[in-house]
């Protein structure tokens, strides 16, 4: 059995639940505020994503919001200047969110998003950049930004063109319109909609079904997936890119397990190596 993850979060704002057999949970955890993203709760998000991108015992990471009414209700942007604003959306300094999605997004692990209530803007996004989305029969989804006046950085934008395409996109954007997690499922914006009780354990019979696989084909899997989305044309860069993590699987200690595990009819003990 491999040790329990040892990574901390800088601040109460971002709890970390590390379970055995390599899963860890992030929380955040504003509950008082709809889990509104502040700065300070998003600096902790992308230190913590880094520790996690490092631990060489990480399998899955889940992100999800502390209670059942909100996993989160948008960016704080009441915290902020318009001077501030203006400095962030013109490039002029890093914006704070997109710094944590983008970690969230480079995390070489599957994540997964375990969405309860509101998911709304910020939030949204966030969501959006996990690899898969789970709902509870009570979560709202929303895409406010042009009832404030707001144009959305384009790489957010981005990561809803590639979740539900072109159409869906914009719809969401131009009309800032509220809807359901039955509509969600149907655009494709989340992979699977549970009643509210029964939401948390399906996330996390999923996320111990993909922790049990081998490590180098899983992330190897997620990075080449990456490489399509990201890089589209491929490069010969990226190929060779992809052929090395092929490469490396194949000579690894996982796949001689595999191969073993499949001749004795038992499941695979792997190590990622």
């Amino acid at each position: 059995m491999r040790p329990p993850m040892l990574v901390q979060s800088p601040s109460p704002e971002v709890q970390v639940v590390a379970f055995e057999e390599g899963l860890c949970t992030r929380v955040l955890n504003r509950p008082e505020r709809n889990n509104a993203l502040s700065g300070s709760l998003l600096e902790a998000l992308r230190v913590v994503l880094e520790r996690v991108a490092a631990a060489e015992e990480a399998r899955v990471v889940v992100l999800t919001g502390q209670g059942e009414k909100a996993f989160s209700g948008g960016y704080e942007i009441a915290e902020l200047s318009a001077e501030a604003l203006e400095a962030m959306d013109t490039g002029r300094i890093p914006h704070p969110l997109h710094l944590a999605t983008e970690a969230l997004a480079r995390c070489p692990v599957p994540t997964l998003a375990l969405i309860r209530g509101v998911a709304m803007g910020g939030g949204l996004d966030l969501a959006l950049a996990c690899d898969i989305r789970i709902a509870a029969d009570n979560a709202r989804f929303c895409m406010p930004p042009a009832r404030f006046g707001i144009l959305y950085h384009y790489r957010g934008i981005q990561r809803f063109l590639r979740a539900v395409g072109p159409a869906h996109t914009m719809e969401l954007f131009f009309t800032g319109r509220q809807f359901d997690a039955a509509r969600a499922r149907e655009i494709g914006l989340v992979s699977h909609v549970l009643p509210l009780a029964a939401v948390e354990a399906f996330t996390y019979e999923l996320a111990r079904e993909i922790a049990a696989n081998a490590p180098l084909s899983v992330t190897g899997t997620k990075a080449i997936v990456r490489r399509h989305l990201e890089s589209w044309p491929l490069t010969a860069e990226d190929e060779e890119a992809m052929l090395a993590l092929i490469a490396r699987c194949a000579r690894s200690e996982d796949l001689r397990e595999g191969t073993q595990a499949l001749v004795e009819r038992r499941p695979g003990r792997f190590v990622g190596r």
